[in-house]
């Protein structure tokens, strides 16, 4: 059971409606916290499944070019090509970021 950390003395000015008022506050405030205990956890909406969404962000290695598909749900895909590794990590983890997945395929 919640109690709030403020001991419960009786005031000297308290009328009985004011106790009625108190203690209902008091069962709202229980009610509230143990909704908000027994609620199961959501999911991160800024770290979503590719399965849920349908975003990925892919890199493939052709041997002299890195590639770099970006598949956004409702959007489209988009394909960028760069000469180094470097370059195409950087665009694919910004783009990763900015679609909310938590890591990039590297094929």
């Amino acid at each position: 059971m919640y109690r709030p950390s403020a001991p419960d003395f009786p005031r000297l000015r308290q009328t009985v409606e004011d106790r009625k008022l108190l203690e209902q506050s008091r069962a709202t405030v229980e009610r509230s916290h143990q909704l908000l205990t027994d609620t199961a956890h959501l999911v991160d909406a800024h770290r979503l499944s590719p399965t849920l969404t349908g975003n990925a962000v892919s890199m493939m290695d052709t041997g002299r070019e890195w590639h770099v598909l970006v598949k956004e749900a409702g959007v489209g895909t988009i394909a960028r090509t760069f000469s180094d590794r470097l370059s195409a990590f950087n665009f694919a983890e910004c783009q990763a970021m900015r679609l909310g997945l938590e890591k990039v395929i590297c094929t």
